[in-house]
């Protein structure tokens, strides 16, 4: 039984990428359950937590603040107990209605309060399956990720293990493997000219890779006007932008790179040259089901700090430049890609477009140890080595 909350989509990206990784090793030997355990299984007003988070995030004031004030243990603590007596008798039968071998948590608000019913359960006669945390956030997390009593934790960095131990958690108990990504970055990975070939991509162009997360969000059209300003080299570059759900974002885009290729296409017909280096090419991009092949045939990376992205563009040895972050849980990332010197952070979009320009069209030495360093950094088979340390958790009687 894996626990999530839709607080953001990166929980269940994870537990899906656990699920699956477990089911390609084991195939269907295990039921595996994600379970939103707030939103399905506890009462209002508790159940509306995805939508309040959702709500706050849009104004970081609010998010910092209920983020900074709920950090220390006397805070939290009394507040969790107190959500408990609320939530415990709904949580219980969840867990009654599921009888899980192994729960597995993969947000921050799920240890405390399941740890606790779970643990009342077994005061009353009921087995107690082993518990996990896989942690989901990279560097900045709140304590509530880290609860004494659990069987594992499951760290993505040091600097996340090193936390697990000052907020009181075993380091016998703690595994370090990564943090847990799509089993697609680490299956089968083939050459960067594989990747382009497939996606009807050139083989020499540059690609840079514009990511504006599942609903296309940020500042990814003025980015992609600031790339299309840009004097590249004589090969021109491809933007490509991941725009998500938002399809309104996506035909904006297409419109434009029409009106881009005639203009080119008149230019040509009456022997014009255009100031500047090669051609910018536009893709614009929906919701895809394949961005390992994106990241793969790409040079740069442009995104807002998600750990799942980062973490995913580490295992391919993608540069990234960020743009964005949530408050709080999020700002830790662009240091730990800055010190490991893996990409950078600029949220003004001309400056980084100039950025971006610079990695590309500049030696071509410094752009291949970036890569180097983000590959050496990245952890493409954490999903797998999670996946197995899961099962290992699970009684020999129920295997």
């Amino acid at each position: 039984m894996m626990i999530i909350s839709d607080t953001g989509g990166g929980h269940r990206a994870s537990a899906m990428a656990v699920k699956g990784a477990i089911e390609h090793l084991h195939g269907p030997r295990f039921q595996i359950d994600v379970v939103d355990l707030w939103k399905k299984h506890t009462p209002w007003p508790h159940c509306k937590t995805a939508d309040a988070y959702g709500t706050m995030v849009k104004y970081p004031i609010l998010w910092r603040i209920a983020f900074r004030s709920t950090q220390p243990k006397a805070v939290h603590v009394p507040q969790l107990r107190a959500v408990r007596a609320m939530v415990a008798s709904r949580v219980a039968k969840a867990f009654d209605d599921y009888d899980p071998d192994l729960v597995v948590s993969l947000h921050p608000l799920l240890q405390h309060v399941p740890i606790q019913v779970l643990e009342q359960r077994a005061k009353r006669g009921h087995r107690k399956p082993a518990f996990a945390t896989v942690v989901t956030d990279l560097t900045t997390c709140h304590p509530t990720w880290y609860h004494p009593r659990v069987d594992r934790l499951f760290a993505p960095t040091a600097v996340v293990r090193d936390a697990a131990i000052r907020y009181g958690v075993d380091p016998r108990k703690i595994i370090l493997h990564g943090l847990p990504i799509r089993p697609a970055f680490s299956v089968g990975a083939r050459s960067k000219m594989h990747y382009r070939r497939a996606l009807g991509l050139p083989s020499t162009t540059p690609l840079v890779l514009v990511v504006g997360g599942g609903e296309g969000m940020g500042p990814v059209e003025r980015q992609v006007k600031a790339l299309r300003a840009e004097t590249w080299g004589p090969e021109g570059v491809t933007v490509a932008v991941v725009c998500g759900r938002n399809e309104k974002l996506r035909s904006r885009l297409a419109a434009a790179e029409a009106v881009e290729v005639t203009r080119h296409s008149k230019a040509a017909d009456a022997s014009v040259t255009l100031s500047g280096g090669g051609p910018v090419v536009v893709r614009p991009l929906g919701f895809v089901t394949d961005m390992h092949a994106w990241m793969f045939a790409s040079d740069v990376l442009i995104t807002k700090a998600g750990p799942g992205t980062i973490a995913e563009a580490l295992a391919c040895g993608l540069p990234m430049l960020l743009n964005a972050f949530i408050p709080c849980q999020e700002e830790g990332n662009i240091t730990y890609v800055k010190e490991n010197d893996v990409g950078g952070y600029e949220r003004d979009v001309k400056k980084a477009a100039k950025t971006v320009r610079r990695w590309i069209t500049g030696p071509e030495s410094e752009q291949r140890d970036r890569s180097a360093r983000a590959k050496a950094l990245g952890h493409p088979r954490a999903t797998f080595l999670i996946a197995e340390d899961l099962v290992a958790l699970i009684p020999a009687k129920c295997v």
